[in-house]
């Protein structure tokens, strides 16, 4: 699990860059700095919906059933926006 975390940031750190080149690159000149603003605030907008969607587990769950498997259940469904992501890479290129 760390091992995935930490790939996690990296390709984050990795992506990142690319994706303020490619917004400046293809806003119209007027809104640049607005659409780049999209792109600076998504990961702590992801962070947020990873924090929320545990606590929302770890609510709707008894402490057993969160303890035993219920912790997986956030990591199950980012599955659905790793999906969508990288759909969404893939017409970019």
């Amino acid at each position: 699990m760390t091992i995935l975390k930490i790939l996690q940031g990296v390709s984050l750190g990795g992506e990142h860059g690319g994706a303020v080149t490619y917004v400046l690159e293809q806003a119209a000149s007027h809104a640049r700095a607005f659409y780049v603003g999209f792109v600076a605030a998504t990961p702590p907008l992801g962070l947020a919906l990873a924090s929320l969607t545990l606590v929302t587990a770890s609510k709707l769950l008894s402490p057993q059933v969160f303890a035993a498997y219920g912790w997986r259940v956030p990591i199950l469904l980012s599955i659905i926006l790793t999906v969508i992501g990288l759909v969404f890479r893939i017409k970019l290129l």
